[in-house]
């Protein structure tokens, strides 16, 4: 026989001639605690009308619907009657009803009392139970109508529950994680089975009464004994052909977990929320035609599943619908315009081959989220967006095709690729968000569509192969470390007359202007082979312990917001010149700036055909523009490759790819600190020449000022002494190697 729940015992002193008292002094009885007296041990309910004598007690103090033991004053008798106030439990009383708050008592078989504080007990409320140390058996009152959240949860010896026919509400978690739990009878007026109720129980068969209305898809996830679910035939809203749970004879609610085949019959029009998650004895799946939608972790972490074919009549598949189905290796959708919502395949670490929806317009959040085994995949033509990590930590993504339509890149897309040698991003793109290729360690070289204005910060972050940025059009607005931690020899080539751009730096990374990005030459791809899938593949689709709301999850998420620095401001001199004195009669003073066609000649504006750039740590530039306001001559020799300047005592002559020069008959290396300095040609013809050589030849002084990129050229030459100093300095500029 079970123990009674109340430890202290109870004894009837039966005072005879009494009885006509009995009714005048009960009420009193009801509210005094029980009086220890040596006696045997009473193992039944306490349910014998006393005889008592009048004592005198306090009236019991109530404080916020809670009833505190009352203090009793020279007690005489005891009471056993039901509901008597027992310090095991807590409570409270609203409205002429109790529910029990707490158990503090410590035995592991319980008759929980029908009344407390005199009132009906009709709720259990919120852990009332939880984590109760050897709990092995409880028996509900009649008269309970809710157990509430994890009313009797995280009570691993719990095997036997008898539960009261008023029983409506099963809450929340009440029963979750009692793993000792085989079998429980439910009542034929529940009505209602809430999120995990009997999650990880060992539940092996349920049979669900004919008034349940509502039945969470969670509510027996991870029991894993749990094989078949039987719905009374006489239920209107629930079903359970082949002991699979379905709602409306169209919904699969739910699969027990420890099915080992699963077929899914041809009346199912929607696999609902969650419906076959986590179970990990599910190899394949048949999806028939009849099936329109799929719900949300619909196939969430079966582990074992391995290739799967959504068909043509699916509209739609939620939010994670197969994430963590680590063995999965294909996926087929055969619609043309099937909606996938965000995660869909995160941490599917096996994914291999992936045909998508033809008319898909966006790459969601997460999709493919750490599908370590996924080397290639084509987008299709109608995306015009790839969401944030969609394709993070795809380590061996060696090949992506993307479509012409694309417009935005968002934030770390491709964070984490790296695999990934190179990327040709589609002409119509605008935006590159935060991060979106950081540590892509294979990536040597990329190219900027003109079409781009954005590009968030550390777009290309810890890219350490990565040696030239290639951008076609004006110079985009950028966040902060944009090419951190690059390659050594990094470069950003530029197309000349494009604005916005500064040489020999932009935003402090080294530049130079090109009149085409065509004639660059094409930077070498290294071949990593593939890298070994980590042991622990990710899981973004919260796992069913944690007993997330879906619902509320499939919409919180925001896309990160772009990252950007102010607009750089170009230096005062390409805005309003500095200021210069007037030259004196005879004397001349230019003043250029690197990057920029536009310069002065005694403070008067002029143009250039092209914009001066360093080459080699050393400005050039179209010579004639110095050459003529200096009164100089200047002559090409196309088949010699020869420039020759004269002036009124001075004859230069210089050659394209030659170190050296003529002086009034006299060879001179053009630098005798850099032998690389030489006249070179770029497309489509134009002729630059060694600015300080040529100048200081001329009888001019050069003066660089790196604040501003500037050059400042003033004739006649204040002295003979000429500066040595290099422009720009060397350890101000960092040179590099130029292709």
């Amino acid at each position: 026989m079970k123990k009674v729940a109340h430890r202290r015992s109870t004894w009837v002193f039966i005072i005879t001639g009494l009885f006509m008292f009995c009714s005048v002094f009960s009420a009193a009885a009801l509210s005094l605690p029980t009086v220890n007296i040596t006696a045997p041990t009473v193992t039944t309910p306490r349910i014998t009308t006393p005889t008592v004598t009048t004592p005198t007690v306090t009236t019991p103090t109530v404080t916020n619907s809670t009833v505190i033991n009352p203090k009793v004053i020279n007690p005489t008798i005891i009471t056993n009657i039901t509901g008597a106030d027992n310090p095991d439990y807590q409570y409270k009383v609203a409205n002429g009803k109790a529910t029990i708050t707490g158990y503090i008592g410590d035995d592991s078989e319980i008759v929980i009392p029908s009344k407390l504080g005199g009132s009906p007990v009709t709720v259990i409320g919120p852990n009332a139970f939880a984590y109760s140390s050897g709990l092995s058996s409880v028996v509900i009152p009649e008269g309970v109508v809710e157990l509430q959240m994890a009313a009797f949860g995280f009570n691993p010896d719990l095997n036997c529950i008898t539960l009261p026919s008023t029983l409506e509400v099963i809450g929340e978690d009440a029963f979750i994680n009692c793993q000792s739990l085989e079998e429980i009878e439910l009542p034929q007026n529940l009505r209602r089975i809430e999120m995990t109720a009997f999650m990880n129980t060992d539940l092996m068969e349920v049979h669900i009464p004919p008034n349940v209305t509502s039945i969470d898809p969670s509510a027996f996830w991870d029991c894993t004994r749990l094989v078949d679910i039987w719905v009374d035939k006489q239920n209107t809203v629930y079903s359970s052909p082949y002991g699979l749970l379905y709602k409306n004879n169209s919904i699969l609610v739910a699969v027990p977990r420890a099915r080992i085949g699963l077929t899914i019959p041809d009346f199912v029009k929607e696999i609902g929320r969650g419906a076959v998650s986590g179970n990990d004895l599910i190899t394949s799946v048949v999806i028939p035609n009849s099936v329109n939608k799929i719900g949300m972790g619909a196939f969430s972490n079966c582990k074992n599943l391995q290739s799967i074919v959504v068909p043509g009549s699916v509209i739609e598949v939620e939010y994670g619908a197969f994430s963590g189905c680590k063995s999965l290796a294909s996926a087929e959708f055969q619609g043309q315009s099937t909606l996938l919502g965000r995660d869909i395949f995160s941490g599917c670490s096996a994914l291999a081959n992936v045909k998508l929806p033809a008319n898909l317009n966006k790459i969601d959040v997460y999709a493919f989220y750490g599908c370590y085994s996924l080397k290639n995949i084509e987008i299709p033509a109608g995306v015009t967006s790839i969401e944030d990590h969609a394709f993070a930590d795809c380590i061996n993504l060696a090949q992506i095709k993307m479509p012409a339509n694309l417009k935005t890149i968002n934030a770390k897309a491709f964070s984490g690729c790296k695999n990934l040698p190179a990327i040709s991003i589609p002409e119509g793109v605008t935006t590159i968000n935060n991060q979106a290729f950081a540590n892509c360690t294979n990536l040597s070289s990329i190219t900027i569509p003109a079409q781009v204005t954005q590009i968030g910060k550390r777009a290309f972050y810890a890219c350490t192969n990565l040696q030239a940025a290639r951008f076609s059009g004006n110079a985009p607005q950028i966040g902060d470390e944009l090419f951190r931690q690059v390659a050594s020899n990094f470069k950003i080539s530029f197309v000349n007359g494009k604005s916005g751009w500064t040489s020999p730096y932009w935003y402090g990374y080294p530049t130079e202007g090109v009149d085409s990005l065509i004639t660059l030459p094409i930077m070498p791809v290294r071949t990593i082979g593939s890298f070994p899938i980590p042991i622990a593949a990710p899981d973004r689709l919260s796992t069913p312990i944690d007993r997330t709301n879906w619902s509320k999850l499939s919409q919180n998420f925001q896309t990160e917001a772009i990252d950007l620095l102010p607009i750089q401001v170009p230096p005062p001199a390409l805005i309003q010149p500095l200021p210069l004195k007037p030259a004196p009669a005879g004397s001349i003073e230019i003043q250029l700036s690197v990057g920029q066609p536009n310069y002065l000649v005694n403070a008067q504006p002029s143009a250039m055909d092209a914009s001066p750039l360093i080459k080699d740590n050393r400005v050039l530039l179209p010579i004639r523009y110095v050459a003529q306001p200096l009164g100089a001559d200047t002559k090409w020799n196309q088949g010699e490759q020869k420039v020759t300047i004269t002036s009124d005592n001075v004859v230069l002559e210089l050659w394209i790819g030659k170190n050296t020069a003529v002086v009034n008959g006299v060879s001179k290396m053009i630098d005798e600190n850099n032998p690389e300095v030489q006249p070179l040609v770029v497309p489509p013809g134009r002729t630059l020449l060694p600015l300080r050589f040529i100048s200081e030849q001329l009888g001019c002084d050069v003066k660089w000022i790196p604040e501003l990129n500037q050059v400042k050229i003033n004739y006649p030459r204040a002295t003979d002494y000429l500066d040595p100093q290099p422009e720009p300095p060397v350890e101000k500029n960092n040179p590099q190697t130029t292709d």
